[in-house]
Order: C-alpha cells, then sequence, then structure tokens
C-alpha cells in the first residue's frame, strides 16, 4: 500500500474487458477490513487481465487500488502490494483547458507524473502506460457492489453478484449486527439486540424467568385492581390513577413474555412485529408515566390539602386518556418502521427497527430518552420534596427537639405510600439507567449482556410488584383489600393458620408440663 488506510470494508474485483473498452466484472467478493489473501479459479483459457481493490475507509468515498493489470495470463500467482489510484479530478494541474472534454485530458496526468499508475472517475478507470505517453481508460461501472439490504443507513457493499445474500454491512457508529439492525445508543438496546446471538437453552432460561415473574405480577395486579375498583376508592383521583395502572401493568407483562417467547422461538411475522412492539413501548412507557402523575398528585395533595380540583376523580382519568392518547401517538413511527429479518446464525426472524430517515432516528432516541428520563427524575424530584417538607416540619418543631431522622421516621411510618413507591420506583429504574449510558456505543462482552439484560428485568419492578407497592404501604388500602373477595379468603387463611399455629404451642406447652 502506498499509505497506510483503516479499511472498514474491502470489495476484490476481477474483470474482463470488451475490445470497445467496456470492463466487464468476473469476480466480485466483499470482506470486513483488509483480506491478506484472495483466491479465484477462472474456467476460461485467461485470468481476468485487471484486479482492482475498493477500500472503504468511510460509508461514502472508497478508495481505488491497483492489484495488477496482466494481460493474456492463464494463471496469476502474485504478492502484490496494490497502487493507490486517486480520483482524476485530484490529478488535474492548472494548466489544463477546462473546456475540453476531461476524458480527453488524461493522457496529460500519465505525462505529468511519471509514478502515476492509475486514476479512477466516475465513469472510467484509467491506466497509465508503461512509457506514460497515455492513459488507457476502461468504462467502469462503480455500482457493481452496491446494494440495499442494510438498515439504519448502514452501506451495504456486495459481493458474488449471483448471490444475493452474500453481502457485508458498514454499519454508522452506534450500530451492529449483521444488517446493522441494533442500536447500541442508551436506552436504545432492545431484547432482540440482548437475546439474539444466545443460544435456545439460554433464552429459555430467560423465558422460564420472565413466565415467574408474569405470573407473579399476575397475582399483585389482580389483588391491586379488585382494591382500586371498589366504590370508595373510586372517589379519590390517585385511585383512578392506581386502578388504571394496574391494568397498564398487566398489559405490559403480557407484551413483555411475548416478546421473549417470539425471540427464543422464532416465530415473528410481521403484523405480530408491529403490534405487539408499538404495544410493548406503549405499555411500558406510559405505566412510567402514570406512576409519576400518582407521585405528583399525592405530593399535590400534601401541599395543597383543601384543594377540591385535585381531589375530583375527573381529573386523574381525563390526565390519564390524555397521557395513552399522546403517547399513542408518539410512538405511530414504530408500526412504520419496524419490519423482519432473518438471522444468518439461527435462521429465525428477528424484529427490528429499520430508521431509513435520520430525522426520525434522531426523533425516535430523543423521544426514548424523554419517556425514560423525566418520569425518573419526577420521581427523584417528588421525593425531594417530601425531604424537604419534613424538614421544614423540623423546624417548625424545633422547641420539641425534633431531629431530622425522627421526623422522616415519623412520617415514614403515617405515610409509607408517599416514600416507599416513588423510591422502589427509582431504584428500579437507577441500574438499567447507569448502565445503559456506561454500556452505550461498546461491544458487550457476554457477562455486560446479561447485566444489561438483568437491570433491564428490573426495571419491571413496578409493573410486578404493584400491590406490594401501593395496597400494603396503605393502612386505608389494606381496609379495602380485605373486603374483597379475595381478601376475605387470604383472611379466613391467615385466620385458620394463625389458629392451628396457636393450637400447636398450646399442645407443645402441655407436653412440656
Amino acid at each position: 500500500m502506498t499509505k497506510m488506510l483503516i479499511a472498514r470494508g474491502t470489495v476484490v474485483q476481477l474483470y474482463s474487458y470488451f475490445p470497445t473498452g467496456f470492463l466487464l466484472i468476473a469476480y466480485q467478493k466483499s470482506y470486513i477490513g483488509l483480506p491478506s489473501a484472495i483466491s479465484f479459479y477462472h474456467r476460461s483459457d485467461y485470468a481476468p487481465p485487471l484486479g482492482v481493490l475498493k477500500i472503504y475507509e468511510d460509508l461514502s468515498h472508497p478508495q481505488y487500488f491497483l492489484i495488477y493489470f496482466w494481460r493474456n495470463q492463464s494463471k496469476i500467482n502474485i504478492t502484490s502490494s496494490p497502487q493507490h489510484c486517486p480520483h482524476a479530478s485530484l490529478l488535474f494541474s492548472e494548466g489544463i483547458n477546462p473546456s475540453v472534454p476531461a476524458v480527453f485530458n488524461y493522457h496529460h496526468i500519465c505525462h505529468n507524473n511519471t509514478q502515476r499508475v492509475c486514476f479512477p472517475d466516475e465513469n472510467y478507470f484509467c491506466i497509465c502506460q508503461q512509457d506514460h505517453y497515455r492513459a488507457e481508460c476502461f468504462m467502469l461501472d462503480i455500482e457493481h457492489d452496491f446494494c440495499y439490504q442494510c438498515l439504519s443507513g448502514g452501506k451495504c457493499l456486495q459481493g458474488d453478484l449471483e448471490d444475493p445474500n452474500d453481502f457485508i454491512c458498514l454499519c454508522l457508529s452506534c450500530h451492529q449486527g449483521h444488517q446493522c439492525e441494533f442500536s447500541m445508543q442508551a436506552f436504545g438496546f432492545t431484547l432482540d439486540s440482548f437475546l439474539v446471538n444466545y443460544s435456545k437453552e439460554v433464552k429459555l432460561i430467560y423465558v422460564s424467568i420472565v413466565c415467574l415473574l408474569f405470573i407473579i405480577g399476575l397475582l399483585n395486579n389482580f389483588c391491586s385492581f379488585v382494591t382500586f375498583k371498589r366504590p370508595t376508592p373510586r372517589k379519590f383521583g390517585v385511585d383512578n390513577y392506581l386502578l388504571i395502572v394496574s391494568c397498564l401493568n398487566q398489559i405490559s407483562l403480557v407484551c413483555l413474555l411475548f416478546k421473549f417467547i417470539q425471540i427464543t422461538f422464532g416465530i415473528a411475522d410481521i403484523g405480530s412485529c408491529k403490534v405487539v412492539s408499538y404495544f410493548f413501548s406503549v405499555m411500558t412507557r406510559s405505566n412510567n408515566w402514570l406512576t409519576s402523575w400518582i407521585t405528583v398528585d399525592r405530593l399535590s395533595m400534601i401541599l395543597y390539602p383543601s384543594s377540591s380540583a385535585l381531589k375530583n376523580p375527573r381529573l386523574a382519568l381525563g390526565i390519564s386518556f390524555f397521557t395513552l392518547i399522546v403517547l399513542f401517538s408518539m410512538h405511530v413511527h414504530e408500526i412504520i418502521y419496524y419490519t423482519i429479518i432473518r438471522n444468518r446464525a439461527t435462521g429465525s426472524s428477528i424484529c427490528v427497527t429499520n430508521f431509513g430517515i435520520s430525522s426520525v432516528s434522531t426523533y425516535n432516541r430523543i423521544s426514548t430518552l424523554i419517556h425514560y428520563l423525566f418520569p425518573f427524575f419526577i420521581q427523584i424530584l417528588c421525593i425531594t420534596f417530601l425531604i424537604i417538607l419534613a424538614g421544614r416540619s423540623r423546624m417548625k418543631s424545633v422547641g420539641r427537639k425534633i431531629s431530622l431522622s425522627d421526623m422522616l421516621k415519623k412520617q415514614f411510618k403515617s405515610q409509607k405510600e408517599l416514600y416507599v413507591t416513588p423510591t422502589i420506583i427509582v431504584l428500579s429504574a437507577f441500574p438499567q439507567a447507569i448502565l445503559t449510558f456506561s454500556f452505550a456505543c461498546s461491544q458487550l462482552s457476554n457477562s455486560q449482556n446479561h447485566t444489561l439484560l438483568g437491570s433491564y428485568l428490573l426495571s419491571y419492578a413496578p409493573q410486578i410488584l404493584g400491590f406490594i407497592l401501593y395496597v400494603l404501604p396503605s393502612t386505608s388500602y389494606k381496609e379495602e383489600f380485605y373486603k374483597t373477595f379475595i381478601g376475605k379468603m387470604s383472611s379466613k387463611w391467615m385466620l385458620s393458620k394463625k389458629k392451628s399455629k396457636t393450637t400447636i404451642m398450646k399442645t407443645k406447652i402441655k407436653t412440656s408440663k
């Protein structure tokens, strides 16, 4: 090589040519990086007389190199140091007449630089004769290596022209996969990117874990639903939020389970790919927003306890409905740009996005960050305000010398739901937020991939533990739960267990006497 290049992709092209000067491609092969050796077995009497190397340092401007130019050879076995062929437009001297067509001035390039061997333009590939008296130019189709199989703006390089599956993709920054199908940007990771390279056994283990989480979530969300469906809780705004969240929690878990099954068994078709992915995104993010509105509503009731508008249940229903409409609208692009590709290694179908338009890709990235980070920060701000309010209460009670920790303990005992719920939501989302930014745009190791997938599942703790988060910390909600049929059954069961335990203890005491 005449200079050091960082070759992202390489295309080797061997040409025959007609007497008319038109190049006919005889062999083409694409490589990731730079190949150390090339082998081609031809069936004709003579080997292709021209070998060209196209090296892609970026996605748009390949560098041309001449491997060899030998005529009438039946066999070519060489160790070649390819000669760089700069574009013809870079080689013209200032004395060239611009009114004359460029191709007629190409002989001057060879005259003026005896070290120059070759140069291409958009239509020709020219080689200087040994005496540099003239340039021999051949008509060249520069699009022989073009193809359109890559996603997310990746550059597709065709290999064998007779095999449509023989291609490589040069991906944009922060994209990976054979067809650049996976985004590695912060919060751009998907379940497909996590699981695609795992064996069937590992995928089945994860499906089993998700099935267990689904069952736990079903029990929690059902108990929450029957609690908040009662007439008394429905009179308050926050309880209507909680009723809707209980439903959305389980819908998002259904989508999560179906997504894992879809990836594990490769059963995705274009319809299920679009619909499941769309609802999966909307349900998960609507849960993030509605849990934030719950925290805001509770904090507002502390700040403005006499406000009748905040207590109106219609306000909560209206905000919930509006939030869902906005989220469904903001994710319409996912239905349009989700598509199906085949995984080369397993032959299974993969559901991926193909944002061919950069503006749509930017919108999706910004939208994803907003839907994850804004609810996250709302929860943090609400917890902070609660601590500030506790500090103010301490200042008012300074005559009694109540410490801040004692004041927080006192408030925590009386209003657990104000602290427990947002704290657990923040803690469950925190590992994913940290790891996605830490691992963004990097090649993940196996352990990092498992860690990131674990943090992803941990972020679903609020959807899985709805009853534990919202009902158990509240005395009034627990009372409403025990009025439901499942609450009555559980209280009877607990009472019978307590009686049997008491009977056993009495028997032990009598025996000891």
